[in-house]
Formats: structure tokens, C-alpha cells, sequence
């Protein structure tokens, strides 16, 4: 399961998207179904039976623990789903890109834990929420309305339109993908802090 985002990105390119098609497609709407359920799982499983004190294990680096990881998530998937929003309400469609063949590469440049990234303070974690279940059923929550919102809106030609992103302008199916990867990204640093802490003691 540690490699499982990999398992995805060939799929990605077997049905190209068609820009023909201004709508999302039913296979572009069964992928982020397949992605937003299964990385979730992976995250419920990682933290399922962890301890108070690996929950709130520091890392030698100084970086987040991973109840803070969590807090993370939430922070900057309700972020996200915000940033979707704002662009279907702009709905500045540009006929003249296509950046579609980037796909998968958005999800191998968000959950590469090779490339750091310092984040900004709105969306670093302050305690807010106050136990594991509370986080991971909020994420749970947040996962699919925003996958509701995703298909009230499939009508949207989302292949033109376009918003900023750490790998560079994207279009907003590639950005309803970094979503998803953007979560992966931080359970697999949980799995290292997790790591960590197992070899120290």
C-alpha cells in the first residue's frame, strides 16, 4: 500500500482526456472517486491504533507530529475546496491551453517527499481540533462534500480552466487531483515519523 498513489497514475493515461468533451467524464469522475476513497483509507489505517504518545511524537527534525499532520489535512483541504469554488464562480475558461498530459505528474510532484515545502502560517496547525477521531472524521466530512460539489459541477469544462499550484498552472481537474495527492503527501510523512520514532525506541 506504500506505493499505492503510483498504482493510479497509469490510469490516468489510458483514457486521455477529450477536449471535445467540455464536461468532466465518467472516467475522470471514477478516478477522483477511486483516489479521494482510498488514499483516505490509507490515512484511517495508518493512524487507526496509535498511541497518545505516537500521536504527539516530535520528530529529531523539529517538523510536525501526527496529530498536527492531521490538523494539517484539514486546514489546507478546506483551503482547496475553497480555491475550487472560487475558480467554477470565475469560470474564466481559456480555449487556447491544454496542460491535460500533466495528470499524473501531479501526483508524483505533491507526493514527493523528496521536495520539501515550507507552509504558510494559515494553514499551520494551532490545536484546534482536540482528538484523532474528531480530525479524521472531519477529513472524511470534507472529503466528500467536496467530491459532491465536484459532480454538481461536472458540467464545468474543467480541462480550461486554470489555477496556480505548487507544480505549476494546472487545470482544475488536475487541481481537484492535487486535493487528494496534497493529503497522501502528508500520510506518507506520517509513516516517517512513525518510522522514526519506532527506531529510537
Amino acid at each position: 500500500m506504500k506505493f499505492f498513489y503510483t498504482l493510479f497514475i497509469p490510469l490516468l493515461f489510458i483514457f486521455p482526456a477529450s477536449l471535445e468533451e467540455k464536461g468532466i467524464t465518467l472516467h475522470e469522475i471514477t478516478f477522483l472517486e477511486n483516489y479521494y476513497h482510498e488514499t483516505f483509507k490509507i490515512l484511517e489505517e495508518e493512524v487507526d491504533d496509535l498511541t497518545r504518545n505516537q500521536l504527539n511524537y516530535r520528530p529529531k527534525d523539529g517538523g510536525w507530529s501526527v496529530i498536527e499532520c492531521l490538523e494539517h489535512i484539514i486546514l489546507a483541504e478546506e483551503a482547496l475546496f475553497q480555491n475550487m469554488k472560487r475558480v467554477i464562480n470565475q469560470n474564466q475558461t481559456n480555449l487556447t491551453k491544454n496542460v491535460s498530459s500533466k495528470d499524473g505528474l501531479v501526483i508524483t510532484g505533491i507526493t514527493n517527499r523528496g521536495v520539501r515545502a515550507k507552509t504558510q502560517k494559515p494553514f499551520e496547525p494551532t490545536g484546534r481540533w482536540k482528538t484523532k477521531k474528531e480530525m479524521i472524521e472531519t477529513i472524511k466530512s470534507n472529503r466528500e462534500k467536496t467530491l459532491n460539489f465536484i459532480k454538481k459541477n461536472r458540467s464545468y469544462n474543467v480541462r480550461h480552466l486554470f489555477t496556480e499550484s505548487p507544480v505549476g498552472e494546472i487545470d482544475l481537474y488536475q487541481f481537484y487531483i492535487l486535493y487528494a495527492a496534497h493529503g497522501h503527501r502528508h500520510t506518507l510523512q506520517i509513516k516517517e515519523i512513525l518510522r522514526e520514532q519506532k527506531e529510537a525506541n
